[in-house]
C-alpha cells in the first residue's frame, strides 16, 4: 500500500518537481551566463605594485533558492492538512498517518533536491566554460556539505508548518520561529558579555557561539556560503571560531523536528482541519513569547525609544491575536497572557538597560 501511495504522490507532484527546476535552472543559467568571472588586477599605489583580485562566484545563488524551496514546498505538501476534505480522505485510508507524512516529505524533498542539484551544477558547468581562476573543489565540497543542511531546513519548516490548522497560520507560525531566537540572542549575549566585562572584545563577540547571527534557522548555509565562496575564489578571510556548536544545535533542531512531524500526526484530530490553530507550538505559546523576547531587546535603547518600541509590540501582537481568533472578540486567557506578557518584557527591558549601560 505505501508503494502504491508513494507512486500516486511522486506523480501528482511531478508538475512542481518540473517546475522548481525549470525556474531554478533558468534564473541560475541566466545570471551565471552574464557574469565576468576573470581575473582581474589594479595598482595598489602604496606599495607601487599590482594585486590580482579575484571576481566572486556565484555559488549562493543555488544555494539561495536551496532555501526557499525548503521553505516553500513544506507548505505545498502539508497544506493538505488545512483542508477538511483533503484530511478526512487522506486518513481513511488504510495506511498509518505516520506513513502519509513520512511519504509527503520524501516526495516533496525530492523535488527540492533535484531542481537544487541540476541548477547547481548547471552554474557550475556554465562557469568552467567562462573565463575564471577559480578553485573549483570549493564547489563540490559546498554542495555535498549543503545537503544535510537542506534537510534541516526542511524538516524545521515542515514541522512548524503542519503545527497549524490554516494554511496563514502555519506561514506565520515558520517566520516567527525562523527569527525569534535572533532575537533572544540579540539581548542575550550583550548581557552576558556585559556581565563578563567583554563587550567591547570584537574578537571574543566575532567568535562566541551566542553571537546572534548563529541562531538564525538559516545561519548554517549562510556560513557555509560564505566559507566555500572564499575557498572558490582562493580567499584567506577568517572565519568565526566555535562554529561546530551552532552546527550541532540546529542538527539537534532539525532531528527533533522530523521526530514530531512523523510521530505527532498519530495523536492529532482530523476535525481539527479549518479551525482556530490551538496547538501548543502555535499562537498560544507564540504569541506571549515573542511579546517577552522583543520587549527583552528593547532594553539595550533608551527609555524614549523603548515606549514607542513596546507601543509597536503591543499593536502587532494584538493584531496577531485576532488573527489567531479570527475575531476581535478575545477570551479571558488572552488577555490575561498579552498583558501578563507585556508588563513581564517591560520589566526585563529595564533590566537589560541596567545591566548594558
Amino acid at each position: 500500500m505505501m508503494k502504491k501511495y508513494f507512486s500516486y504522490e511522486f506523480k501528482k507532484n511531478l508538475i512542481l518537481l518540473l517546475v522548481l527546476t525549470v525556474i531554478a535552472s533558468v534564473i541560475t543559467l541566466i545570471v551565471t551566463a552574464t557574469s565576468n568571472f576573470a581575473p582581474y588586477r589594479l595598482c595598489q599605489w602604496c606599495c607601487r605594485r599590482y594585486i590580482r583580485y579575484f571576481s566572486s562566484s556565484r555559488i549562493a545563488l543555488p544555494m539561495i533558492m536551496f532555501a526557499v524551496m525548503c521553505f516553500i514546498v513544506p507548505i505545498i505538501m502539508f497544506s493538505f492538512k488545512m483542508n477538511s476534505r483533503q484530511v478526512d480522505s487522506l486518513y481513511s485510508m488504510s495506511i498509518r498517518r505516520e506513513k502519509i507524512y513520512l511519504v509527503k516529505s520524501f516526495v516533496g524533498l525530492i523535488s527540492v533536491y533535484v531542481a537544487y542539484t541540476i541548477a547547481f551544477w548547471a552554474m557550475v558547468i556554465t562557469t568552467a566554460f567562462m573565463p575564471n581562476a577559480f578553485y573549483f573543489s570549493g564547489f563540490v565540497v559546498a554542495y555535498f556539505l549543503s545537503l544535510p543542511i537542506g534537510l534541516i531546513l526542511f524538516g524545521f519548516n515542515a514541522f512548524v508548518f503542519s503545527r497549524a490548522n490554516r494554511i496563514i497560520d502555519g506561514v506565520i507560525f515558520v517566520l516567527i520561529y525562523s527569527v525569534i531566537l535572533v532575537i533572544f540572542m540579540l539581548s542575550f549575549h550583550e548581557i552576558v558579555f556585559a556581565l563578563a566585562r567583554n563587550r567591547n572584545n570584537f574578537l571574543n563577540w566575532h567568535n562566541s557561539p551566542l553571537n546572534m547571527e548563529r541562531w538564525l534557522v538559516y545561519s548554517p548555509l549562510i556560513f557555509l556560503i560564505s566559507r566555500q565562496g572564499n575557498m572558490v575564489t582562493w580567499a584567506r578571510a577568517s572565519m568565526p571560531e566555535n562554529l561546530w556548536v551552532m552546527y550541532l544545535f540546529w542538527a539537534l533542531i532539525g532531528a527533533a523536528a522530523w521526530v514530531g512531524l512523523i510521530l505527532l500526526p498519530k495523536i492529532e484530530k482530523s476535525e481539527n482541519a479549518e479551525r482556530i490553530s490551538n496547538s501548543r507550538f502555535g499562537y498560544v505559546v507564540l504569541i506571549p513569547l515573542s511579546i517577552v523576547v522583543s520587549l527583552l531587546a528593547s532594553g539595550m535603547v533608551g527609555i524614549g525609544v523603548r515606549f514607542i518600541w513596546l507601543a509597536i509590540t503591543a499593536i502587532v501582537e494584538a493584531v496577531m491575536y485576532i488573527i489567531y481568533r479570527r475575531s476581535f472578540k478575545w477570551q479571558a486567557v488572552d488577555v490575561i497572557s498579552y498583558f501578563s506578557a507585556l508588563t513581564l518584557g517591560f520589566i526585563l527591558s529595564f533590566v537589560v538597560y541596567g545591566i548594558l549601560w
